[in-house]
């Protein structure tokens, strides 16, 4: 939560602004109409999202480092122990392992 906070608050000390909504399936799209739009997408999984948290002056500042550097350690390890499980099998649906490990916690 308190990354989410941090966020939104720089947000508006930068006044940032949303784009329009895109009302059409983004997966339908080409790679140039998605550029040229300026639609930026989620991580495809947690490796890729870790190495932008990794960059991310926002998260350092928020939690400190000490806490930063545990999340990423925690979150490799997170990843190494996916990647065994599942492998490459799963990378555009949800796993399995997926559902055993995070259904549960929700």
């Amino acid at each position: 939560m308190a990354i989410i906070q941090a966020a939104g608050i720089q947000g508006i000390k930068e006044n940032l602004k949303f784009l329009p909504p895109e009302e059409k399936d983004i997966f339908e799209m080409t790679k140039a109409e998605i550029k040229r739009k300026k639609i930026n997408t989620l991580s495809k999984n947690l490796k890729e999202a870790l190495e932008l948290f990794e960059k991310s002056k926002l998260a350092k500042e928020t939690f400190g480092n000490h806490i930063f550097q545990k999340i990423i350690q925690n979150k490799e390890i997170e990843w190494l122990k996916y990647k065994k499980a599942v492998g490459k099998r799963y990378e555009k649906e949800v796993s399995p392992y997926e559902i055993k490990e995070y259904l549960p916690v929700l």
